[in-house]
């Protein structure tokens, strides 16, 4: 008796297109819920005098929010959600994901056990029912994924250990080698002994729709700096710090949507669809590599919290370490994904990066309960120049190149001066 659905609900088969689907961006409202959870849960271990322990628990969380959303991606990539199996998956997938979420503030708490049972379920449940799902029409994208489900289940027995365990450092431990677990598996391509290895061309990547969905994840990241100025702006007083809280909070916003929109998500699309390999570009630069991106953001959007908590005055020199140290981490994040995808190193993010790490150093030592506020409209200047100083190598690139065409504007290679 041949297992698998007896309809074939691959993309391909169902003519599904390469755009993000209604079902998806539902889906995708979990996930804004857990990086506000994870965001709000760091601010208070920074506000208890714990921020390394905060930062530990918040890259863990983190690590692990963006596992369970990347290989549902790729799921959808492979499947078409429009179709009713693939359809009630995710909302399957979306209840369970609430649970998660909701447990991440006590995760290393009270509620240690439900978000682990509630990440392994979703992490071996979804690649499990997608085996089913291929099984008749693509075997070997199905061996694939049951090799995905037995590596899932081994870091599960340390998810779930770990969430019994009621030890806080434990716990940490033996999530942290959870997570390292999946990524270190990812990296072997998930090799085990008695399963064939399966080759790339099993997968017949969508590039447009994983392009898509990734930055729709940027998108739900750094609204979260946005969600953070607007539930502090609507719950107190209305003052001139506030007030310009509130504008350099925005401010900073726009600027790293324009870092990573303006050229880096046009161009990494670009060099995906263009690629002879798009399996291992997507499989790099938008499994890996946006994970740096993502905690960038997220680190933002707790300074900002910060910042507007205390904008005249800082309490200890924290404040100023994040407000510079975040955007220079999103930053490189944007460095190497760009580089990932076929740009030449970008002296521009430099100009950014340098100071931003130079100051993020001298600051708490040289003026810790400086103003946050001030700081905050120094980082988002340099922001800024970065994407001044871009756009001037991109023009001096379009005029070497003897006048190229516009439209083909954002697939110049940067070379600013100096390069």
């Amino acid at each position: 008796m041949q297992i698998g659905l007896r309809t074939d609900v691959s993309r391909a088969a169902t003519k599904g297109g390469e755009s993000a689907s209604f079902v998806e961006l539902f889906f995708d409202l979990v996930f804004v819920l857990a990086v506000t959870q994870v965001a709000h849960a760091l601010v208070v271990s920074i506000e208890d005098g714990e921020p390394v322990l905060g930062l530990l628990h918040a890259a863990v969380l983190l690590l692990a929010l963006w596992w369970v959303w990347v290989y549902t991606a790729w799921i959808t990539n492979w499947l078409n959600p429009e179709t009713g199996p693939i359809r009630g998956m995710l909302l399957v997938l979306m209840l369970v994901g609430l649970l998660m979420s909701t447990s991440i503030p006590e995760a290393f708490d009270g509620r240690g056990l439900l978000f682990a049972l509630a990440y392994v379920a979703m992490q071996m449940g979804r690649t499990l029912f997608a085996a089913f799902a291929m099984a008749r029409h693509n075997p070997g994208g199905a061996s694939n994924l049951r090799r995905l489900t037995v590596w899932f289940g081994i870091s599960g027995v340390f998810w779930i250990v770990g969430g019994v365990l009621e030890d806080p450092t434990v716990r940490l431990g033996l999530w942290a080698l959870a997570v390292g677990i999946e990524y270190a598996a990812a990296s072997l391509r998930y090799k085990l002994p008695w399963f064939e290895d399966s080759d790339a061309d099993v997968w017949d990547l969508a590039s447009g729709h994983l392009a898509e969905r990734t930055a729709l994840f940027m998108i739900i990241a750094i609204g979260e700096s946005l969600l953070v100025t607007g539930r502090f702006f609507a719950e107190h007083e209305i003052t001139p710090e506030a007030v310009g809280g509130f504008l350099a909070a925005f401010t900073g916003a726009i600027l790293l949507w324009l870092v990573y929109f303006n050229r880096a998500e046009r161009r990494g699309r670009k060099f995906m669809e263009d690629s002879d390999e798009p399996v291992q570009v997507a499989r790099y630069s938008y499994t890996y590599v946006h994970v740096v991106l993502v905690f960038g953001v997220v680190l933002v959007a707790v300074a900002d919290e910060l910042v507007l908590a205390h904008p005249l005055e800082a309490t200890d020199g924290l404040t100023p370490l994040l407000v510079y140290a975040a955007p220079a981490i999103y930053l490189l994040g944007n460095l190497w994904f760009k580089k990932s995808t076929g740009t030449f190193p970008l002296a521009s993010h430099l100009v950014g990066i340098l100071p931003l790490t130079a100051l993020a150093v001298l600051v708490p030592l040289a003026w810790p309960t400086s103003s946050p506020l001030l700081h905050t409209w120094v980082a988002n200047a340099l922001l800024l120049g970065v994407l001044l100083f871009e756009e001037v190598g991109v023009r001096q690139a379009r005029r070497r190149t003897h006048g190229t065409d516009e439209k083909e504007d954002e697939l110049e290679l940067e070379e600013p001066p100096g390069e």
